[in-house]
């Protein structure tokens, strides 16, 4: 169980961001007391703005909610992990590409390729210059 340190003063009006984070993870066998006691006691509705059954109901929402959340990120590993075969696939080629061009740009028949092979090359060493100054300045941190 998250533990908030919670007057019931504070709790009804602050709305900080620690606050909502707290009330959003109780522990669940707390909650069910919770509304326990809220069927036995009359004021609750008054007190909260909500009925016992009203309270389960949210309970019950929230659950369903955390199971889509669930399925979402699970969804979403999925789409990422495919991306990343999409762009290796592609990045292979590309890389096939360079090498190909390396060795054949140096043969007459291929020479008009050389400026298309020159500029990968520049933008190739820009690419993984500015890649080693990135992992530099990781290593100082």
């Amino acid at each position: 169980m998250t533990t908030c340190a919670v007057t019931v003063a504070s709790a009804f009006s602050t709305t900080s961001a620690s606050l909502t984070k707290c009330a959003a993870n109780l522990d669940e066998d707390f909650a069910n007391a919770g509304i326990h006691a809220a069927s036995l006691w009359d004021e609750a509705k008054q007190m909260t703005g909500y009925t016992a059954a009203e309270l389960r109901e949210l309970a019950d929402e929230a659950r369903r909610w955390d199971e889509v959340e669930r399925e979402l990120r699970i969804a979403l590993k999925g789409i990422t992990h495919a991306n990343i075969q999409r762009r290796h696939r592609f990045g292979s080629a590309i890389l096939l590409v360079y090498t190909a061009l390396a060795r054949l740009v140096t043969l007459p028949s291929y020479a008009h390729l050389r400026p298309y092979y020159e500029e990968m090359k520049r933008l190739y060493l820009r690419a993984t210059k500015a890649g080693s100054k990135k992992g530099k300045g990781r290593e100082g941190e």
